[in-house]
């Protein structure tokens, strides 16, 4: 009987040592690309007509400034999509049938907290401006949701919420059975966030492909997505910051961008100044 009973605890110490395990992997492979992004942030400057400054717009955008008032009917958000913080900082300023335009500076950040965001952009026909960087969980959610659209700045995809968090887990964490259930799950709620808008979800999921770097849309390609007309043009000198990261750009190759990197080969040019 003690040798049964010696057997089953150490079976349990056992299991529970692996899901330890398993746990401290998934939280080491599921940063998001945010966190990434702060590295080598200041003092990056690319000055020239008009005193464009880049190097600004990145620090915002991978700041924590957060939510601030406009005007009457205009919020600006610049920084990281924050769990438990970027949500309740949008409700506690938002007016509702007053707030009409929601100007953003962001590389993205906790997916959740941006599907709110953007479920409130959808139902109260928000209008969305980029103003400079505007990044995964930014563009994959709250840009897309937007009814009048206008950029100012970059857009950039690496594929769907659920693609990226379950496409860099483990061999080991991918054999956890609730590895399977929690995909599953997620991706239920994210394909009814996207209900209406089908053919924008195709698409962000063909952006999967991209997971590890970015893809960065045209205008065109983004209308035809949307399917409504978007104010503005991408701004290919914001491509120079990516020349500081290990990651790979990618565009169709008739871009706008040809004169800045190679599409085939992915690698930047005329960025001298970084």
């Amino acid at each position: 009987m003690i040798k049964y009973a010696y057997v089953l605890v150490t079976k349990i110490l056992l299991i529970i040592i692996i899901a330890a395990f398993i746990f401290a992997i998934e939280k080491v492979y599921s940063r998001d690309i945010a966190s990434m992004f702060i590295i080598k942030t200041n003092g990056v400057r690319f000055n020239n007509e008009n005193n464009f400054d880049i190097g600004r717009k990145l620090d915002d955008a991978a700041s924590r400034i957060g939510w601030k008032e406009v005007n009457d009917n205009t919020l600006s958000f610049d920084g990281r999509v924050v769990s438990k913080e970027s949500f309740s900082g949008f409700t506690r300023i938002y007016k509702q049938g007053k707030t009409k335009t929601l100007v953003i500076n962001s590389l993205g950040g906790d997916a959740i907290e941006a599907f709110k965001i953007g479920r409130i952009i959808q139902n109260d026909n928000l209008n969305v401006e980029v103003d400079g960087f505007c990044v995964s969980a930014c563009a994959n959610v709250m840009l897309i949701s937007g009814n009048n659209i206008k950029v100012r700045g970059i857009i950039a995809l690496h594929g769907t919420a659920v693609g990226r968090y379950f496409s860099d887990k483990s061999i080991l964490a991918k054999l956890n059975p609730l590895h399977y259930l929690v995909k599953n799950k997620a991706t239920k709620v994210e394909s009814l966030f996207y209900q209406g808008r089908e053919n924008a979800y195709a698409y962000l999921i063909k952006t999967n492909a991209y997971v590890n770097d970015f893809y960065i849309p045209s205008i065109q390609e983004l209308e035809h997505v949307i399917g409504k007309d978007i104010q503005g043009s991408i701004d290919p000198r914001y491509l120079c910051v990516f020349k500081q990261w290990p990651v790979k750009i990618y565009a169709t190759s008739n871009s706008q961008f040809t004169d800045y990197y190679n599409p085939k080969l992915a690698v930047i040019n005329h960025c001298s100044n970084f």
